[in-house]
């Protein structure tokens, strides 16, 4: 009976009907194709896969929360557990968005140094590349074991390891790390000989270990996404309770629209911006340096003629 006034509620429950809606998006559109040829789903798409039931679980506790309030047939329930039950399924699903931004990071890291592999296909210098790929997509499971969740993705053998057929995902990402690194440090430096660039990596031996951190600092620099969005949420929760109790007085209405106005206006303001910065940071810092691009221009010479 209880979970039969639940699904009622959910189904009036928009925003937990888009969830599921969109979430049946993204089964048919990584599913269908991939099962009818028969072909192995990628790691990346098991992500969406958690991002996706993350986000529907964070929408089912409001959808909770809302009925337990509302619905005498949950009355006999204390609600202190309810809250235990509550905050725990939003934590659940305020992971999603964390995977979301770190997919972003190892998809246009990614395509760097795919286009570093192209310009160098005639020079075993491309095999440097490959390194840097091999790299990024270790380091990217230690970033989701640091940052995300240590216990869904651990570097050892556990019981919520994931498997790649026999192999456990945690050493196949440290082995792809270390094979990574193992080619950068050979080829990256290649100008027509191996020793040379052997050397030339032996001597810059501080900068070639640093290398790995900077790959780790790239990837969660992507989470600057999430925090500005989180950042934009804190702001209007703020704004909401500064103008929700003057719409209890009607002399104060007025004074309440205002700051919701301003206050919503100037969060939207802020949030575009943000967007344009972060995302103009991404792409001429963490991108370029992947793509090996240096950002120059013309010394400014003030009241002279070119």
């Amino acid at each position: 009976m209880r979970f039969l006034a639940f699904l009622y509620f959910a189904l009036k429950s928009k925003i937990l009907v888009k969830s599921a809606l969109f979430g049946a998006f993204v089964f048919h559109d990584m599913f269908h194709d991939g099962f009818r040829r028969n072909e192995v789903i990628m790691y990346s798409d098991v992500l969406k896969i958690i991002a996706m039931i993350c986000m529907v679980i964070d929408h089912a506790a409001i959808a909770l929360m809302k009925l337990a309030l509302d619905a005498p047939i949950w009355s006999d329930i204390p609600l202190d557990k309810l809250q235990i039950l509550f905050e725990v399924l939003r934590q659940i699903g305020r992971v999603s968005f964390p995977i979301f931004c770190f997919m972003i990071a190892i998809v246009q890291l990614s395509v760097a140094h795919l286009k570093g592999i192209m310009r160098y296909k005639s020079s075993l210098k491309a095999l440097g590349e490959l390194g840097s790929l091999l790299e990024l997509w270790g380091m990217f499971y230690v970033v989701m074991n640091m940052v995300v969740d240590g216990v869904k993705y651990p570097l050892g053998i556990t019981e919520t390891t994931m498997y790649a057929g026999s192999i456990p995902v945690p050493y196949l990402a440290l082995a792809v790390l270390f094979i990574g690194f193992g080619l950068n440090f050979v080829f990256s430096n290649y100008s027509g000989s191996i020793k040379d660039s052997i050397l030339e990596s032996v001597k810059n031996i501080i900068s070639v270990l640093l290398g790995i951190v900077n790959v780790f600092s790239d990837i969660v620099s992507y989470i600057r996404l999430w925090a500005v969005a989180l950042a934009g949420a804190a702001i209007s929760n703020t704004v909401n309770m500064m103008a929700g109790p003057m719409f209890g007085k009607l002399i104060l209405v007025i004074f309440g629209v205002i700051i919701l106005v301003f206050g919503h206006g100037l969060n939207i303001i802020l949030n575009l911006l943000s967007v344009i910065v972060h995302g103009v940071r991404l792409n001429t810092l963490e991108f370029s340096q992947h793509l090996g691009m240096s950002w120059s221009g013309i010394k400014y010479r003030p009241f002279s003629e070119d």
